[in-house]
């Protein structure tokens, strides 16, 4: 019988920040102001304690952009970005708070944390399956069907059950909607 302990991101970071034997290996940032994110180059994974994150993904081919996620707290950012040809960026909007993990240490320890191991790869198989999701219905869907399964996987992301009525946070606007959704002004609602 295996025995797992439950694992949380707040957990893991937690523990990593405890363990840390350099201060850089574990940095904290707050934006007070709306920032874009370059997951490749840094050599940190980010780890989203508050607020929100925009994923966006850049077509090499021609340079095309278009929001295909957004995340919430306690979310890790870039791990959609580590297989593909395509480079994803992020927007972090202003009041959210990011842990930046040493890429180096945080691989070291998931070594020696196998608990870390299994979470970071069930976080990143649903990760992926959502996104996967997410493409095909923006490729293969009519206009209205877009705006439906946007607005449902938006309200799945930001925690908001079936049947129940929450204000949206703020920075999600009818222009934000308009994106996520991948249709044109012209189609969608002036008031929602």
């Amino acid at each position: 019988m295996v025995m797992t302990q439950r694992v949380s991101i707040q957990g893991m970071i937690k523990e990593l920040d405890e363990n840390k034997v350099s201060r850089f290996q574990v940095v904290y940032k707050r934006y007070d102001k709306d920032e874009l994110l370059d997951l490749r180059s840094q050599g940190y994974l980010a780890f989203l304690i508050e607020g929100l994150c925009f994923i966006y993904l850049k077509a090499v081919q021609d340079n095309s952009e278009f929001l295909v996620d957004v995340l919430v707290e306690n979310s890790i950012l870039g791990l959609e970005d580590s297989n593909s040809s395509n480079q994803m960026c992020a927007k972090v909007q202003k009041g959210s708070s990011i842990a930046f993990i040493e890429e180096e240490y945080f691989f070291n320890y998931l070594s020696i944390r196998p608990s870390f191991s299994e979470f970071l790869i069930n976080y990143t198989n649903i990760q992926e399956e959502k996104l996967m999701k997410r493409l095909i219905s923006l490729s293969y869907s009519g206009r209205r069907k877009k705006i439906i399964s946007s607005l449902m996987e938006l309200s799945e992301n930001i925690g908001i059950g079936m049947g129940e009525w929450q204000r949206l946070p703020a920075g999600i606007e009818n222009k934000f909607l308009l994106e996520y959704s991948n249709v044109d002004r012209t189609f969608f609602p002036k008031k929602l």
